[in-house]
């Protein structure tokens, strides 16, 4: 369930969205991603955080430092705070944003090392990434038709839902002391497989929207 919502939009969505729309694209990004992490750190850690009666339990959700720095970051910048801040805290801050991409990249990159099976030949796996990577941009185009915006944040947020499965499916398995091989097999395999359908589905979508 995890790996097929929540994709790894922080890491690879924001690079592409500069790439194909400039620094003012990421603009449209921003609410997308904080909304985003306020899911992850509720809905899909609670995924993992279930008891044997298969409740989430809230309590610890609500009280997650993920959460609070995520609604105080969108509160930032709704209000344009963000942009009133002098150097002296934003450059920190932005340095520290540049090391997503080869962070997560790293961390995708350990993840081939640990797989002890062809993650190629796990027919689950393609199963997930197909949902991922295909299914749900596609979905994500038919809805973004319909919705009065602007074609460069339509595409934005194509780009951000249209991202590989999530590199937290595997530290997630870390932290609550699960098995990460199937996890690793499916990011792995969906990561590759992105190479060819985030340029498909951005083509597509620039084509419709």
């Amino acid at each position: 369930k995890f790996a097929s919502v929540y994709s790894n939009c922080g890491f690879m969505g924001i690079p592409l969205i500069e790439a194909l729309l400039g620094a003012d694209g990421t603009f449209f990004a921003i609410p997308y991603l904080a909304v985003f992490n306020i899911l992850l750190w509720s809905h899909g850690i609670g995924l993992y955080e279930m008891t044997g009666n298969g409740k989430i339990q809230w309590n610890k959700v609500v009280k997650n430092p993920c959460i609070i720095s995520s609604v105080l970051g969108f509160i930032l910048f709704f209000f344009g705070v963000i942009y009133k801040m002098p150097n002296v805290v934003t450059k920190p801050v932005f340095y520290l944003a540049s090391m997503n991409t080869p962070l997560s990249m790293i961390i995708i990159g350990a993840n081939f090392v640990s797989i002890t099976e062809p993650f190629h030949r796990d027919k689950m796996a393609w199963e997930v990434s197909f949902i991922r990577n295909i299914l749900f941009p596609l979905i994500y185009i038919a809805i973004l038709f319909i919705i009065p915006m602007k074609t460069d944040a339509k595409i934005a947020t194509l780009a951000m839902a249209s991202a590989p499965i999530a590199g937290v499916s595997v530290l997630f398995c870390l932290m609550f002391n699960k098995s990460t091989d199937f996890p690793s097999r499916a990011l792995c395999l969906s990561t590759i497989f992105s190479v060819v359908t985030l340029p498909v589905i951005i083509t597509i979508g620039s084509l419709i929207l």
